[in-house]
């Protein structure tokens, strides 16, 4: 019979605490531990596989939650549930009723026109393009490197938090463009532009993943920039330097490769990603210390 510690039989359905397994055996003088001289599993007629057969699968559900715990999936369904429930639902029926409201007012064309031809609009169309793409995945790699390097548990824990609401900010905004099909702005016509700020193709996956509404880049990049912020309440230059990225890439976007309510729509639900992330990771850091 084996037993984990105490008088009673291991709970199936929980692990100790602790991560350690303390394994007895009843039938031998020794009490205190386990002892795999021949001399002892002889005596008892204890079997050695018996014994993997009990301790391994608890010794591979720790590592499987410690993999969860310290890595970008921490509390991964917990988030995105919350992300969908609750006061948060609000965030997503706003971007749709205000995407509604600007796309039947004209201002998704209006403001497209405005800045199309403007002396900004090579300079924020490539580097939004480029930053949107790189950072979210550049800036949580380095940070993870140097938070392994140093053994710094906050930069690591910052690095996991930041990946996590990239990752989310990905899937999400994808998930919304599997269903609406949005046409995006005509990028490489060079002559005149038709007015397609009104076209949606509801169905399943008739527009891609990776046009549409809403905008990939601005989603992450918020869902980024509120995460940190939320980390680091108090400083002033992440709070400072990560709105400011924020803003140039999302500003970039909506006058270039997305509609002005593509990257609102991203900026509403990509806060909401940023602060149910910054929130789970901020109190995993508060538990690992």
């Amino acid at each position: 019979m084996v037993r984990t510690g105490g008088s009673h039989p291991p709970n199936r359905g929980s692990i100790p605490r602790n991560g350690t397994i303390q394994i007895s055996y009843i039938g031998s003088s020794n009490k205190s531990g386990f002892d795999l001289s021949s001399e002892a599993l002889a005596q008892d007629g204890f079997r050695p596989a018996r014994l993997w057969r009990v301790a391994l699968p608890y010794q591979i559900l720790k590592l499987f939650e410690q993999l969860l715990m310290s890595t970008l999936f921490y509390r991964l369904p917990q988030n995105v549930r919350k992300i969908f429930w609750g006061y948060n639902i609000v965030f997503h029926i706003l971007a749709i009723l205000l995407t509604y409201l600007i796309v039947r007012s004209g201002l998704d064309w209006t403001y497209h026109t405005f800045f199309r031809h403007s002396v900004i609009y090579p300079f924020f169309f490539l580097g939004a393009g480029i930053l949107g793409f790189i950072l979210p995945v550049f800036v949580p790699l380095s940070l993870l490197a140097i938070g392994k390097i140093r053994q710094n548990k906050q930069t690591i824990n910052t690095a996991w938090a930041m990946g996590q609401a990239a990752m989310l900010g990905l899937l999400i905004s994808w998930f919304y463009k599997v269903f609406t099909g949005r046409s995006g702005p005509e990028i490489m016509v060079s002559g005149p532009l038709s007015d397609i700020s009104h076209v949606f193709r509801f169905g399943i996956l008739r527009g891609g993943i990776f046009w549409g509404w809403p905008s990939s880049q601005t989603m992450i990049v918020v869902s980024v920039a509120v995460t940190l912020i939320f980390l680091y309440p108090k400083n002033k230059k992440i709070i400072i330097s990560a709105a400011l990225i924020a803003l140039y890439i999302g500003f970039g976007a909506s006058i270039s490769f997305h509609w002005f309510s593509d990257c609102l729509a991203g900026t509403l639900i990509g806060t909401v990603i940023g602060i149910t992330v910054g929130r789970s990771f901020k109190a995993r850091f508060a538990f690992l210390n």
